[in-house]
């Protein structure tokens, strides 16, 4: 490329975007990537180059090529000049850059074409792109409960999917798994925010500690192609806010002694509870951890007002024994309730299903056959079990009941059966009360319709690999496992790729929560590949699947399309893990060989990998086995100074072997240890028998330990001989980096018109003078071997 060409490709950039109103990181400039890394900011550009520079700066445009030139304007949001150059505008392309489009440390160029030092922009670009496919927070409600904001609509099915959150590397909802089995992931009405709740038996509150969390997994709603990028980053978990009463409520036929205390937040249960002073008897609700049900120590009757006294609830946000407390009181009225409303609705929901929902709450256990009744047109009762039953659809719900026709001669003579449904003034609802007999008609007409189905969408992992399809149907389907493998892919080319999928080993299930889908699960996840991407047409064999029909309709076959999505043969990956065994030892496993070396793309740059946000030291080991494309990590000793399940490790600005790529950015939830010893810096006499010690960081409480053996004083040149009983080791209230030594044997006391100094000893028994640690923690010994003065 000509000196010309460059500078009208440059200056049709910059002057697209002077209008730009502010600064903003990454600095604005043109970032010439390939093998050149070079960065010309817009003053350089701007503040006339020489003629030699503007020589050098054309060749190096020229041998980048205009994908490899990333352009940033005033605002700090940019695109490369190839993208530029194909749109109508600059305005149109431009967008905020993510890390991983910049290809690592550039030099930074001044107008005479010389180097000054260098400038790396992904320190200053952000870590998900912008726009609806990211997570926009993720955020601390109270102890127990986080909120994920998510900056588009979500699929219900993955948002929910327990395993799709993770916390300092545990995900799910298992035993040992920290969200509650049971919602522990709810979606909400906005679609956009999904509520996190952790499960307190495996789960403790510790004040202000960062959990390592990591989001992935998450599909755009009604479009499975399109994933969430994954999110990884420290939460800080502090709740110091007292819950508060929500709402109060009571029910009754007369009387009752039941009571319902619903607060802002989760609760223990654990409080006093009295209603116009007398004691309620408190039980913690089994299915929502915002309830609190009392039973009054005597009757409460209805339309009368009470007093509710709280003393000492308290949330899960448990510190020293203790969660943050409430004590309040609140009136409430009791609502009378003398009769049971009745039948609100019947519905035919199928050929042989009618749908009753009643105007109150219902007693299950009374909303049976024995007071449900299916008269034919004779007026004769169907016999129950063998002819009809009744049911409870959801069991959250008691308003709802489902009765089914089982009779096999329903449809012998007739298609279409004229049936009554008579409810006895035997049901009663939740309060006792006994419901007015009602009888209602309704007809029932064969269904001899097979289910067809509408749409299929791809199933995806965090990876963007095929995982199988979710097929939709007109119909709702008979729950259960469908024999899925006779189902047939082919794709734009022609090719089958049925066994590229393995499909002939799929497996398919149809759930009762998503009636009328059927999801096929692949035998092993697909990467999309040269055969395997874009449009592709599912032949779904006849008789896949059956309706919930009385004769339950085998579907008929169909065909059906399904974009994969484009293969993405451009993208370098890095996948990251501890070393077992090793503390703060890592490998980097690379999709592709990278450069070698500790250049600005090399595989060896510390400052290409970062430990919570922060750059590796430059005196970290970084090696790389070039068979394996593993580089291995250990951090240098003393550089890690807290343990954690929870350190954030980012991989970023490491390059293919031919400096065309640069690997996507990672981050990776990954256990660090603490190997940093306290030091003794300072010690003085604060009389002739205590010495107050001053280390390098918080030290543990000693807890009066017996330490004699850990220290060596000597009262000018002469050591002082004190058994391990003879000198007693406390802490100093208010100062956590001092401790408190006392003599408490012989000498009984220090000659203080001497000169004296204190040395640590590593005593081989266990060290008691420790570092101050988290409850996971393993604490260090102070450091042995240091020597300093005791001043007066």
């Amino acid at each position: 490329m000509n000196k010309k060409v460059a500078l009208s490709v440059l200056s049709a950039t910059v002057f697209a975007s002077m209008a730009a109103s502010a600064f903003a990181a990454p600095k604005s400039g043109l970032y010439i990537g390939g093998n050149v890394d070079k960065y010309y900011s817009m003053n350089t550009l701007l503040g006339g180059m020489s003629s030699s520079a503007l020589d050098q700066f054309s060749t190096e445009i020229g041998s980048a090529g205009f994908s490899n030139l990333i352009y940033v304007d005033f605002d700090g949001k940019g695109a490369s000049i190839a993208e530029i150059m194909s749109a109508t505008d600059f305005d149109s392309v431009k967008k905020d850059l993510t890390a991983d489009k910049f290809e690592g440390v550039y030099s930074n160029i001044k107008a005479d074409g010389s180097a000054d030092g260098t400038y790396d922009p992904r320190n200053d670009a952000i870590d998900t792109p912008a726009g609806d496919l990211k997570v926009e927070s993720v955020s601390a409600i109270n102890a127990t409960q986080l909120e994920v904001k998510f900056g588009t609509q979500v699929d219900k099915t993955t948002a929910e999917t327990l395993t799709n959150y993770s916390f300092d590397g545990k995900s799910g909802g298992g035993t040992d798994d920290y969200l509650l089995a049971t919602n522990g992931a709810v979606l909400q009405a906005d679609g956009k925010t999904v509520i996190l709740t952790l499960d307190p038996a495996n789960y403790t509150y510790a004040k202000g500690k960062a959990w390592a969390v990591v989001v992935e997994g998450v599909q755009k709603k009604d479009d499975a192609s399109q994933v969430i990028a994954k999110w990884a980053n420290t939460v800080v978990i502090e709740d110091t806010t007292a819950p508060t009463v929500a709402e109060v409520t009571s029910k009754a036929n007369g009387t009752t002694t039941n009571v319902s205390v619903k607060f802002s937040e989760p609760v223990e249960g654990s409080g006093i509870y009295k209603i116009n002073g007398v004691t309620a008897a408190a039980t913690p609700s089994a299915t929502n951890p915002y309830v609190v049900n009392l039973v009054a120590g005597e009757a409460l009757e209805a339309g009368k007002s009470y007093t509710l006294t709280i003393v000492n609830e308290e949330d899960l946000a448990v510190v020293s024994g203790a969660g943050n407390l409430v004590t309040t009181t609140k009136s409430f009225t009791v609502t009378g309730d003398a009769a049971a409303e009745g039948v609100k609705t019947v519905t035919v929901v199928d050929d042989n299903k009618v749908l009753v929902e009643f105007k109150d709450d219902m007693n299950p256990g009374k909303v049976t056959t024995t007071e449900v009744k299916v008269l034919d047109e004779n007026g004769a009762a169907l016999t129950a079990t063998t002819e009809y039953t009744v049911s409870q659809p959801d069991l959250n719900d008691d308003t709802k009941f489902l009765v089914t026709i089982v009779d096999p001669t329903l449809f012998d003579d007739s298609n279409t059966r004229d049936l009554n449904l008579v409810v006895t003034n035997a049901a009663e609802d939740a309060l006792g009360n006994k419901v007015a007999s009602t009888t209602k008609a309704f007809k029932v007409t064969k269904d001899a319709v097979k289910p067809v189905a509408q749409s299929a969408r791809v199933l995806k992992n965090t990876d963007g690999d095929v995982t199988g399809f979710e097929v939709t149907f007109d119909s709702n389907l008979t729950v259960g496992a469908p024999v899925t493998t006779g189902i047939r892919v082919i794709n734009a080319a022609g090719t089958e790729i049925t066994g590229t999928l393995g499909l002939a080993t799929s497996t398919g299930a149809v759930t009762a929560t998503a009636q009328n889908k059927l999801v096929v699960d692949l035998p092993a996840d697909v990467a999309l590949s040269s055969s395997v991407n874009g449009d592709v047409t599912i032949l779904l064999p006849a008789a896949l699947v059956q309706d919930d029909a009385f004769a339950q309709n085998t579907s008929s076959a169909k065909t059906l399309t399904v974009n994969l999505g484009a293969a993405d043969t451009t993208k370098m990956t890095a996948t990251v893990a501890p070393v077992a065994g090793s503390d703060n030892v890592y490998t980097v496993v690379f999709s592709e060989a990278v450069t070698t070396g500790s250049g600005a793309g090399g595989v060896s740059n510390p400052s290409n990998y970062k430990l919570n946000d922060v750059a590796l030291p430059a005196n970290t080991i970084i090696t790389y086995v070039a068979a394996t494309r593993t580089a291995t990590i250990e951090l240098p000793a003393n550089y890690v100074t807290k343990d954690a399940a929870d350190g954030i490790l980012t991989v970023s600005g490491v390059k293919n072997s031919t400096g065309t790529k640069t690997v996507e950015t990672v981050h990776t939830a990954v256990p660090t240890v603490d190997q940093v010893a306290p030091t003794l810096t300072a010690a003085k006499f604060l009389s002739d028998t205590t010495i107050e010690l001053t280390y390098s960081e918080a030290m543990e409480d000693p807890s009066s330990a017996l330490v004699g053996d850990e220290f060596l004083i000597k009262q000018g040149t002469t050591a002082v001989t004190l058994a391990d009983a003879a000198l007693v080791a406390t802490k100093v209230s208010g100062f956590p980096n001092k401790v408190l030594l006392t003599v408490t044997g012989v000498p009984t006391t220090f000659d203080l018109t001497k000169a004296h100094t204190i040395t640590t000893v590593d005593d081989g028994a266990g060290n008691n003078i420790t570092d101050k640690v988290d409850v996971a923690e393993t604490p260090n010994a102070q450091e042995a071997d240091v020597k300093v003065d005791i001043t007066k």
